[in-house]
C-alpha cells in the first residue's frame, strides 16, 4: 500500500482535523483499514518493514521525584539507569504478580528527570492511575501519554540497512530531538526497533517509511516479540503471573539487588527459596487463525496453563507464548481442541530446579 493512500484516507476519515490536531487514535484508526485484518506476509522476513503499533501506549512519569518514586515501584533498576540505555520493567501486586510489563527508557532531560514507560495501550489509563496513587507526597507527575505519543515499530533483516540508522545492541536508545528510537532483541532474522514520536510529526514519518518499506500489519509486531521471548500483559492476564512464570528474570526484567517494591518479597522468595515450576514456553499450533491471552491449556482433560501472547505466523497458524509447568510441557498439549507443539527460545530456560 502507497503512503498517498494512506493519506487519502485519513484525509477522508479526519477532515476536520489538521496536522497538529489530530490525536494518536485517529491516526491508527486510519491505517488499521488496511492493515487491521491482514497477517504479515512473507516479504516481512525479507525487507524493510514498518508497523504503526496501534496496540502500544506510553506513560510519562516526570518531576524533581520521578526517578526515586519509579525506582520504588518497578522491578528493574531507575536511579542509574541513562537515556542510552532502555529496560524492561514490570509493576506487581504486592502478591508479586505482575499488573504490567513495560519498555522503560530515561529522557535525555535533567530538570526535571523523566521517564517514559511503553506499555499495551489497553493498560495505560489504569496503571497510570495506579501508579498515581502511589504518588501522595512525591514531586511527581504520572500522565498517560497515548493520545499524544505514537508509536512504530521497523524491522529489516539483520546486516542489512532500513529506513532508520542501526543501534549496535538491544536496549541502545537513541533521541532525535522529540524521536526516541530503542533497539530491541532480534528475531525472525531481523533486526527490531520501537520508535516512539509525538503524534504531530507521526504522518510525515509514516509517509517517509512507508516508501521505502512494506508495510506490514500489528501482528508482525507481536510475531517478533513472542520469537523473542518477550511477555506482555494485557486485560485477560493482569496479574496472573509472577514475573519468573513468563520468563521476565531472564530477559532482564527484574534487578534482584535493587531494593524494594511491591511485591519484592515474594519475586525474591521465588527466585532463592522455592523452585520455578512453571515457565514460559514458544509454541506453535496449526489449525487457528487466532488465539487470546488467557486462554487455557490443557492435558488429559485438566487445564494447566494458559497462553500469554498470540499471533497468526506465516504458516497459517499461530506462535504462541504459553505459560504451564515443566512437567507439563513434556506431556501431550492442546488449546482449544489443537496440539500445541513446543520450539526452542532464543534463551535457555532452566529446567525445574531450586533457584539460585
Amino acid at each position: 500500500m502507497s503512503s498517498r493512500r494512506v493519506f487519502q484516507i485519513l484525509e477522508r476519515a479526519t477532515p476536520f482535523l489538521s496536522m497538529d490536531s489530530m490525536d494518536a487514535q485517529a491516526f491508527f484508526a486510519a491505517v488499521a483499514r488496511d492493515t487491521a485484518e491482514s497477517t504479515p506476509s512473507s516479504h516481512a522476513l525479507t525487507q524493510p518493514c514498518v508497523v504503526a503499533l496501534s496496540q502500544l501506549g506510553a506513560i510519562g512519569v516526570e518531576g524533581p521525584d520521578a526517578l526515586t518514586f519509579l525506582h520504588a515501584q518497578l522491578t528493574n533498576d531507575v536511579l542509574h539507569q541513562t537515556p542510552e540505555q532502555a529496560r524492561l520493567s514490570g509493576f506487581c501486586s504486592h502478591k508479586g504478580r505482575l499488573f504490567a510489563v513495560f519498555v522503560q527508557r530515561r529522557l535525555p532531560t535533567e530538570s526535571p528527570p523523566g521517564v517514559v514507560l511503553h506499555v499495551e495501550r489497553e493498560l495505560a489509563a489504569s496503571i497510570t492511575k495506579r501508579l498515581s496513587m502511589y504518588v501522595l507526597r512525591s514531586k511527581v507527575r504520572v500522565t498517560d501519554l497515548s493520545n499524544t505519543r505514537v508509536s512504530f515499530g521497523i524491522t529489516f533483516p539483520v546486516g542489512t540497512t532500513g529506513p532508520i540508522d542501526s543501534l549496535p545492541e538491544p536496549f541502545a536508545c537513541r533521541y532525535d530531538n522529540d524521536m526516541a528510537t530503542i533497539r530491541l532483541p532480534d528475531a525472525l532474522g531481523v533486526e527490531r526497533y520501537l520508535v516512539d514520536v509525538p503524534v504531530e510529526n507521526a504522518q510525515s514519518l509514516w509517509t517517509t517509511w512507508s516508501s521505502s518499506a512494506s508495510i506490514q500489519p500489528a501482528s508482525w509486531w507481536d510475531l517478533t516479540q513472542i520469537h523473542a521471548g518477550l511477555a506482555r500483559v494485557t486485560n485477560a492476564t493482569v496479574e496472573r503471573f509472577v514475573p519468573q512464570m513468563v520468563n521476565f528474570e531472564l530477559v532482564g526484567g527484574v534487578n534482584f539487588r535493587k531494593g524494594c517494591y511491591p511485591g519484592q518479597e515474594v519475586v525474591a522468595r521465588s527466585q532463592y527459596l522455592g523452585k520455578l515450576r512453571r515457565r514460559m514456553f514458544l509454541a506453535r499450533v496449526d489449525g487457528l487463525h487466532s488465539l487470546n491471552p488467557g486462554t487455557d491449556i490443557w492435558t488429559q482433560g485438566q487445564a494447566v496453563g494458559a497462553v500469554v501472547d498470540a499471533a497468526p505466523n506465516l504458516h497459517g497458524g499461530v506462535d504462541a507464548l504459553i505459560e504451564t509447568t515443566w512437567a507439563d510441557s513434556e506431556s501431550e498439549l492442546s488449546v482449544e481442541g489443537r496440539a500445541v507443539v513446543l520450539h526452542a527460545l532464543p534463551y535457555e530456560v532452566p529446567k525445574e530446579s531450586s533457584a539460585t
